[in-house]
């Protein structure tokens, strides 16, 4: 629901609490509804069993403005679950208002503490409380470019500020998804190593890099520069589904304003071998609307679906249940851009199926034990010796093109330089490459166990 949508339910809500003689506070219903519709996942008549701590304890601590009284906010969410179910707008599965108002009871007393917490804090509030602290208000922008240039003015006294300030301020830089917070975590972790571990004697020791080298190649990648490019073009709210991605209309806007048809014409001329489209503006033009037009649901358009995946995934954008918007977060210091990365090719890996993924790893891996350097020739004969025999004369088998479909997908991610015949790992590629094999090993670890 939209802020204005809101309006009508709330006034609904008013006159029913009125006849039954219920507490209800219209402002702070209004701050529930939104923070709800911006930040949680959840249509506005769905409340099951921890949705109430969630609100009170995670999504308010984490985005919300300073929470009203504690005893007016409960008596609001009460009267309002207590209309939801009696005017039947309470969604299925939702837990009763009963049970929810015991559960709110237990959240509203530490409700003060968690929002005090800054462990609790999501970086856009901390972004939004350093521009209050410097004079900047940035939910009182007159329009968009007001509010870039407050954003500009706030960014360059937060990158003014001493290293050890900034920590202070911003203690948890990691992505506020599930998925993009299990990610990052555990390259965290895979990056950091094990002094003690044990590697194969035909595999050169796999250690991270410096981050001060590693992270302006992260920070050049393109596909990196592409998913930062879609979170500022979502900006300060664009319309989604129920199932999350970008409305049919506005994903078709994304898909023009940002250019992914050229990736889309990068990826046919990449799987038919050859250039299909003559270099001919007038026909460009009518290649780029029948490719806008070519899928129905932003999912199937790969060219988009791919950066989406990984923006929400690492919380660069937030997804309500009709809105999503660009988070303020961005990394500051050299080793949080590294995570950035790799989570962010993580979540490509996520997207793509084992058909474009296969190789991967075994192809850094050719490189790595190369001394990093290595002939493209040589990782077509090693993938060649990979494929079953009894495909190997099959020509319905295109088994060479996985490693192929592979290059392409992963061109645009600074792992790997390509020079003529050659190719090379970057910094990046071996710190990717830690992380990717800790995974693996660790997945071997969970099977057998």
């Amino acid at each position: 629901m939209a802020v204005d949508e809101h309006q009508l339910l709330i006034r609904h809500a008013e006159t029913w609490a009125a006849a039954k003689k219920r507490q209800l506070d219209a402002s702070v219903l209004a701050q529930v509804l939104e923070l709800r519709d911006r930040y949680e996942d959840l249509r506005y008549g769905s409340w099951p069993g921890g949705s109430a701590e969630q609100l009170l304890l995670r999504t308010w601590p984490a985005y919300g403005p300073p929470p009203p009284d504690v005893a007016v906010l409960g008596d609001t969410l009460d009267t309002f679950w207590g209309f939801m179910r009696a005017t039947g707008r309470m969604a299925s599965g939702s837990a009763t208002p009963a049970e929810l108002r015991k559960e709110a009871k237990r959240c509203l007393a530490k409700l003060p503490a968690a929002y005090a917490d800054p462990a609790n804090h999501s970086q856009g509030r901390v972004f939004k409380d350093f521009g209050a602290d410097i004079g900047i208000d940035l939910e009182g922008a007159a329009d968009v470019d007001d509010l870039q240039a407050r954003l500009s003015q706030v960014m360059a006294a937060w990158n003014a500020l001493p290293i050890a300030e900034r920590t202070r301020r911003m203690p948890d830089p990691s992505p506020k998804s599930v998925r993009g917070r299990e990610m990052t975590a555990m390259a965290g972790e895979m990056l950091a190593g094990d002094p003690d571990e044990e590697w194969d004697e035909e595999v050169p020791e796999l250690r991270s890099g410096d981050p001060a080298v590693t992270a302006p190649q992260v920070r050049a990648a393109p596909y990196v520069l592409a998913c930062l490019a879609l979170a500022d073009w979502v900006g300060e709210g664009r319309e989604v589904t129920q199932a999350g991605v970008l409305r049919p209309a506005v994903a078709r806007e994304a898909y023009r304003d940002l250019g992914l048809a050229e990736w889309d014409i990068r990826y046919d001329d990449a799987r038919w071998g050859e250039e299909r489209y003559p270099d001919d503006p007038a026909v460009h033009a009518v290649v780029v609307e029948n490719l806008a037009n070519a899928w129905r649901s932003a999912g199937d358009c790969l060219a988009l679906d791919r950066l989406w995946t990984a923006v929400v995934a690492t919380g660069l954008v937030d997804v309500g249940s009709r809105r999503a918007t660009r988070s303020a977060d961005r990394p500051t210091e050299n080793e949080h851009w590294v995570l950035l990365g790799i989570t962010l090719v993580l979540s490509l890996l996520d997207r793509l199926d084992e058909w474009h993924t296969d190789p991967l790893v075994g192809f850094m891996l050719s490189a790595h034990v190369a001394g990093g350097r290595y002939p493209l020739a040589a990782a077509y004969e090693w993938w060649d010796t990979r494929c079953p025999p009894p495909l190997r004369d099959l020509e319905s088998i295109d088994w060479r093109g996985r490693l192929d479909a592979m290059l392409f997908h992963f061109a645009d991610c600074a792992l790997w330089w390509i020079e003529e015949d050659h190719y090379e790992l970057t910094d990046f590629g071996h710190d990717f490459l830690v992380v990717y094999c800790a995974m693996l090993e660790q997945q071997m670890q969970d099977a057998e166990g």
